[in-house]
């Protein structure tokens, strides 16, 4: 089970682009003294995974909205 969860998804609004680098720069010093964990999910466990290919983009979409 995860403790925590999230990504940069809300990082791209564009409201928020003037922070970017400060944003980065803090990720970056989290991985690099190893307070941050970086992860793919590639559906290797969901029903409609894993996924491959840009056929399957839509249901990788779908699953992650009902995470």
């Amino acid at each position: 089970m995860m403790v925590k969860s999230a990504d940069l998804q809300t990082l791209l609004m564009a409201n928020m682009l003037a922070d970017l680098n400060v944003y980065f720069e803090k990720l970056r010093e989290l991985y690099q003294a190893g307070k941050l964990t970086v992860a793919v999910d590639r559906g290797e466990h969901s029903d409609r995974g894993p996924f491959k290919g840009l056929e399957q983009v839509a249901d990788a979409v779908d699953v992650r909205r009902n995470y």
